[in-house]
């Protein structure tokens, strides 16, 4: 990742770079780098009394330098809560004072923690807001930095197509200044995108042009990366020899620099290597040694990768029960961080491992969690897509000379239409007779063009709605994780739990055509499965009954519901079930040929209390109160063996 935290001066300094140089702007430059290793050299201690310095002087223009500066300390020391705390501080700070620069640094600086600390989706929505700062700012330098981190992050997130937008518009900015570590970081990051949509030799290419310029810059680290890179394409090309080369040449490189992390991929990759060629055994201890590796670095998406290929080679060898804990480990981290290819080749592996453990009903349940996963990746015309700006990007050049012959072209026309004008009289007829027919024709086809164009905006909208939708769900799930108080922990889950609900509802309008209507019963099964599964139950420890009939209803009716059905239940998880040692739940819903459906909701709790009336006030019942409202439909409450919820909603 590029774009390390910088405090302010060190900003400054990369700035110069793109300056004209004068003989100012070069005793500014040798001033500012000879000032900038002091304040690196500094003690947080020192760092923090010149803070409070600044702070009883009320400078507030210093104490975010000053904050900034602790933050990019602690950054580098590794001590992320401490470095969060003091940039967020200095956030503040350059909001109130509106300092846009600084506080443009501020955000890319949260950016690069959030990346170091696994968490993609907070990474990209500072990067994002920086990169808005920058180019408001028009800083070419900072918003190309930021494109390509961006681009290497939607990488990561499966997102490939937004990926490619990032990182070949940084290209083209990047090739008309001298070769730089950020082209080459650039090149890779393309040659890693065109590898994961299965175009190899476009991988290789970039991957080579990227070997290149590391070697022109002695960027010993890089080069080390671009021979792993390459590796990786060879190894998808089959030729595992080739593969074995660049491997052993970049672990060779990496070793020399002491570099840990780098040293625990290699040594993962040379283990795939050894399993294509069906060395298990070699392979196994690889894999052993690069998790070791990884786990000690914290390196997150490193510790993924290499459970999910060692639960492979166990699952070769028969090792069952070795490969569902590798697979269960992995899985759990990779969900933690949201990213998704590495979590679609741990399903594909689990599906494998339940066939062969002859455990359908798991192999069907994460065939299914399968499925869910490849459609948020890059399907066939996001592919298309890509292609073409693969040519935009490599016919720039051009593009200056089609436009002359466009214009020629109409210059041309219009000669001819003039030419014709003056030959007879009676051919103006003919002509406003063809020229009436072939706009009656352009506008049908414009026609058709348009609506083509609003279907896929359409779509596009429905697929952006639903990642939204998960984004949200996955904040609020990530919030939930840093509260200590019950209450606000119950809150947070409430509300993740609704967004789930209506989301389930939306993925089910998006896969398929008709966009109007639901299969209750698959709905109302999946809801509850999501339910059991968070609020901690399992098929072992919990009884589920439910007698739903197969109707389809409409999507106005189904949201609303939705949402009813998700409180009810909720309640009965929160409160009926604690301390219960067989837990139930009955659910029936049935179509009562009126025009009206009749659920009926049950479990086997204690009962509601006599003193009702506070939990009716609570804002998941008024939640309720009001769906059911505006369906026009009623609730009746029982409190027998159990709480009974009786809904009967006119559809």
């Amino acid at each position: 990742m590029l774009a390390l935290s910088f405090s302010l001066k060190c900003r400054i300094f990369t700035n110069f770079l793109f300056v004209k140089k004068s003989k100012v702007v070069w005793r500014l430059i040798f001033l500012l780098f000879i000032s900038v290793p002091v304040c690196a050299q500094q003690s947080p201690a020192a760092l923090r009394s010149s803070l409070i310095k600044s702070a009883a002087k009320a400078d507030t223009d210093s104490v975010s330098y000053y904050l900034a500066i602790l933050g990019s300390y602690y950054l580098n020391q590794q001590i992320y809560d401490s470095a969060n705390y003091y940039y967020k501080k200095a956030l503040r700070y350059n909001e109130q004072i509106q300092n846009r620069l600084r506080r443009a640094g501020n955000l890319n600086d949260m950016g690069v923690l959030y990346f170091r600390t696994g968490s993609l989706d907070s990474s990209i929505y500072y990067y994002n807001a920086a990169l808005a700062e920058y180019e408001q700012q028009k800083d070419t330098f900072n918003t190309t930095i930021i494109e390509v981190n961006l681009g290497m992050l939607y990488k990561e997130k499966g997102l490939y197509e937004k990926s490619l937008e990032f990182l070949l518009n940084a290209a083209r900015k990047l090739e008309k200044t001298e070769p730089s570590r950020t082209l080459a970081t650039c090149y890779n990051s393309i040659g890693n995108v065109y590898l994961k949509i299965g175009e190899p030799h476009d991988a290789l290419a970039f991957h080579q042009k990227a070997l290149v310029v590391r070697h022109k810059l002695n960027l010993q680290s890089a080069i080390a990366s671009s021979f792993n890179n390459i590796g990786n394409v060879y190894l998808v090309l089959n030729q595992y020899d080739s593969a074995l080369y660049n491997f052993k040449k970049s672990l060779e490189i990496k070793r020399a620099l002491n570099d840990k992390g780098g040293e625990g991929n290699s040594l993962n990759n040379i283990g795939e290597v050894m399993v294509k060629m069906g060395k298990f055994k070699p392979a196994e201890d690889l894999f052993r040694q690069a998790l070791t590796i990884q786990q000690s670095t914290n390196d997150k998406l490193g510790t993924v990768t290499t459970r999910n290929n060692l639960a492979l080679v166990y699952l070769r060898n028969g090792n069952l029960a070795g490969a569902e804990r590798e697979l269960k480990r992995s899985e759990l981290l990779a969900s933690s961080m949201g990213v998704l290819e590495p979590l679609k080749v741990n399903y594909e592996i689990q599906v494998r491992l339940y066939k062969q453990k002859e455990d359908y009903g798991k192999a069907l349940d994460y065939s299914q969690l399968l499925l869910t996963i490849k459609d948020s990746l890059l399907n066939q015309e996001k592919t298309q897509s890509l292609a073409e700006m693969q040519t935009r990007y490599e016919s720039l050049k051009k593009e200056g000379r089609i436009t002359i012959l466009e214009k020629e072209g109409i210059l041309q026309a219009v000669e001819i239409d003039r030419k014709q004008i003056w030959i007879r009289s009676l051919l103006v007829a003919m002509v406003l007779i063809f020229i009436i027919g072939l706009l009656i024709y352009y506008n049908l086809r414009m026609v058709r063009k348009n609506k083509i164009h609003i279907e896929m905006l359409l779509k596009e909208l429905h697929h952006r709605v639903k990642n939204n939708l998960q984004i949200l769900s996955s904040l609020l799930s990530l919030q939930s994780q840093q509260l200590t108080d019950d209450s606000a922990i119950k809150a947070v889950k409430s509300s993740e739990s609704r967004i789930n609900a209506m989301a389930l509802i939306h993925r089910k309008l998006y896969t398929v055509d008709q966009n109007r209507t639901v299969d209750i019963k698959e709905y109302i099964t999946e809801l509850i499965q999501y339910l059991v599964y968070s609020y901690g139950y399992h098929e072992r420890n919990f009884k589920l009954d439910l007698e739903i009939r197969e109707i389809s209803i409409d999507v106005d009716k189904a949201i609303p519901l939705g949402l009813i059905l998700n409180e009810l239940i909720s309640n009965a998880f929160k409160h009926a079930y604690e301390n219960h040692p067989n837990p139930e739940l009955r659910i029936n819903l049935e179509y009562l040929g009126i025009h009206e459906l009749n659920i009926r909701i049950k479990d086997n709790g204690g009962g509601l209390p006599v003193a009702d009336g506070k939990r009716r006030k609570t804002f998941g019942m008024k939640i309720v109160s009001t769906l059911i409202k505006e369906l026009k439909g009623s609730l009746n409450v029982k409190s027998e063996n159990g709480t009974t919820y009786e809904l009967h909603i006119p559809i």
